[in-house]
């Protein structure tokens, strides 16, 4: 879909799928591309149960996600990850693994959450999670934009510093 500019995608209910549903979304995205979208909008939501418990975004997110020809264009990413449960004194979390790879051209980056945020690196290993083919590299990242409950900054802190490090070490 060469012209679609800004893509906005929201999942409601990751981490709590019905049996099928994963397998459908990655179905119909591996059939998509988007070579002019600049900018990437994705809202998961999901409802944690415990006042002290997790979820994994993974499952919805990366059936978005194939290889690097699919979003070549990527400046601004944000991810908006919520709790509807969530309230001031929840102590919650998501976990995602992320494919900040797939987003070579990636200037912008935006992580929000109303619960931690703890986020790995994701790479396409092409066993049927991903592909293998396409560009991967680290994106030249211009500005990074976190907000998050306090008590969790630290968590997806981490990734931020792993991410600096390799700009670093790169030389940017």
């Amino acid at each position: 879909l060469r012209s679609v500019r800004r893509l906005q995608i929201k999942i409601v209910g990751v981490g709590h799928w019905k049996k099928g549903s994963k397998s459908l979304m990655k179905a119909f995205f591996t059939s998509l591309s988007f070579p002019g979208t600049t900018d990437f909008y994705l809202n998961a939501i999901s409802h944690i149960e415990s006042d002290a418990g997790g979820a994994t975004l993974d499952e919805g997110v990366l059936s978005l996600f194939r290889n690097g020809k699919q979003y070549p264009c990527v400046e601004r990413f944000s991810l908006d990850a919520r709790d509807g449960n969530a309230h001031e004194d929840t102590n919650t979390w998501f976990t995602l693994a992320f494919p900040i790879g797939l987003f070579p051209n990636m200037k912008e980056l935006s992580l929000s959450s109303n619960a931690g945020l703890e986020i790995e690196e994701w790479k396409p290993d092409g066993d049927g999670d991903g592909d293998s083919t396409g560009a991967w590299q680290y994106p030249a990242l211009e500005k990074i934009t976190i907000k998050s409950v306090p008590r969790h900054m630290v968590m997806v802190g981490w990734f931020v510093e792993r991410v600096m490090a390799e700009q670093k070490k790169r030389g940017e």
